[in-house]
């Protein structure tokens, strides 16, 4: 034990000489993943695109299911249906889903907001001149504000051309002050000893539309579109009761979280290469055959320089989090777990590490073949793109990869909050592969040394 133990002291003694493997060793993950974590940093959380939102319908009259059209085929707004479904010209209906659906999504964080249209929506809309105004409800997540402003301001301009549209439509205009009319009539209290004298304004105006309305429609009929569209802003077009329903935050706390175990990843990448090609250097360079000469085995050697390794990977892992927790505020949701992540990913590649010592026999094949297979694990395992990224079929193809499990054991630790339960499937396959890669690494490697 002291002889394998002095190995891996001296190899970690190369190591601390070695300034460019100590900055792709130590430095470079940080700068990886402080780098992706600021490119990510608002992934998802911009706003100049189209708002995605829930729609609910409860009115289910002409003039809601109007605006439901007019809301699917906006330009600032993205309708989602309860099944994921996008905005589309046709089959409206699909698109809206109930207040139970809605709040599930909001909650998912499928959407930024819901949109209610509730009953009496378009009742009180016809009833303007009655002093009626028509309600919307909007539920938004609280963490996107600047979203829902900008939502609240989509809603009060489609209602504003609406309120437009009515007063550019005389006819329209006719049904809406009869109604207020008939209202009046009905509660002739309700406007006091102004009563008289508003059915006296109602029926004037009732006229004047009546002349304006065979206008138009005498204009229309021998110069189309030539009908008004001047705005009456005697009215508030809508009232918006708001209220807030905070997400899951099932996800990432934030793109730090999903960039600090990448980051890892390469640190752990470049230990498991470095310390291979080292073992081939060493070969070649003599260095093995008069450490064979001292009174310890091959095994002793290899041994050294995989505990070298794995202490190497410890280390690298310990920092990056410490970087993660105190520089950038990334709390891990399973911090007992981290330990056996930390085991586990460094038993794994320590193991990977013998394996690439075998695949050249000089230091030029073996640096170039390790970090073509290194990197191919990188691409498939998400240390490049987060696996929750990608396709459905390379997510699939992606267990292949060491580096999956070993981004899934940190990422559980940092953000998933894996139970130990849950940490057994990737901990456990990093530990067999790390396990049968060292044997194997071993057996390859006893055999060729010895031949030579």
């Amino acid at each position: 034990m002291s002889a394998t133990l002095a190995l891996a002291i001296k190899d970690l003694r190369l190591l601390s000489r070695d300034v460019m493997s100590l900055f792709f060793t130590f430095l470079f993950p940080v700068v990886y993943a402080v780098f992706f974590g600021l490119v990510f940093k608002d992934v998802g959380r911009e706003i100049g695109g189209r708002i995605e939102v829930a729609l609910v319908d409860e009115d289910g009259s002409t003039a809601s299911r109007e605006l439901v059209a007019e809301l699917v085929q906006s330009r600032e707004v993205r309708v989602r249906g309860p099944r994921g479904d996008e905005s589309t010209d046709e089959h409206h209906g699909e698109l809206l889903s109930t207040r139970d659906e809605a709040a599930t999504a909001l909650r998912g964080g499928k959407v930024v907001a819901v949109i209610i249209i509730p009953a009496g929506f378009a009742d009180a809309e016809a009833n303007r001149f009655g002093g009626h105004v028509p309600v919307l409800e909007m539920v938004a997540d609280p963490s996107r504000k600047a979203e829902a402003g900008m939502l609240r301001g989509v809603l009060f301009k489609m209602m504003g051309q609406r309120l437009q549209s009515a007063f550019a439509d005389p006819k329209r205009m006719r049904a809406q002050i009869g109604a207020a009319r008939a209202s009046l009539s009905d509660q002739p209290d309700r406007a006091g000893d102004m009563g008289p004298m508003l059915l006296g304004f109602y029926s004037a105006l009732d006229l004047f539309l009546g002349q304006l309305e065979a206008r138009q429609s005498a204009a229309t009929a021998t110069q189309p579109g030539a009908a008004s569209s001047a705005a009456f802003r005697g009215f508030d077009p809508v009232e918006i009761h708001t209220t807030e329903l905070s997400r899951h935050r099932d996800g990432p706390t934030s793109a730090f979280a999903v960039s600090f175990p990448q980051g890892i990843i390469w640190g752990v990448l470049g230990c498991a290469a470095g310390f291979s090609i080292s073992l081939v250097v060493e070969r070649r360079q003599g260095t093995l055959m008069r450490l064979r000469l001292a009174p310890i085995t091959l095994a002793h050697v290899l041994a050294g320089k995989a505990l070298a390794c794995f202490t190497t990977i410890v280390a690298v892992g310990v920092i990056m989090l410490l970087f993660a927790r105190y520089g950038f505020g990334v709390i891990p949701r399973s911090p007992g777990l981290i330990p056996l992540a930390l085991l586990s990913v460094a038993i794994g590649f320590s193991g990977i590490m013998m394996l690439l010592a075998v695949v050249g026999k000089t230091e030029q094949s073996a640096g170039g073949m390790s970090w073509a297979i290194l990197t191919i694990m990188a691409m498939l395992g998400g240390g490049m793109i987060p696996v929750f990224f990608m396709p459905g079929w390379m997510q699939s193809v992606s267990s292949i990869s060491p580096v999956k499990w070993a981004v899934l054991a940190f990422e559980g630790t940092l953000w998933r909050g894996f139970t130990l339960e849950q940490m057994l499937l990737p901990c456990g396959i990093l530990t067999a592969i790390g396990v049968v890669s060292f044997i194997v690494g071993c057996g390859v490697f006893a055999r060729t040394t010895t031949r030579s």
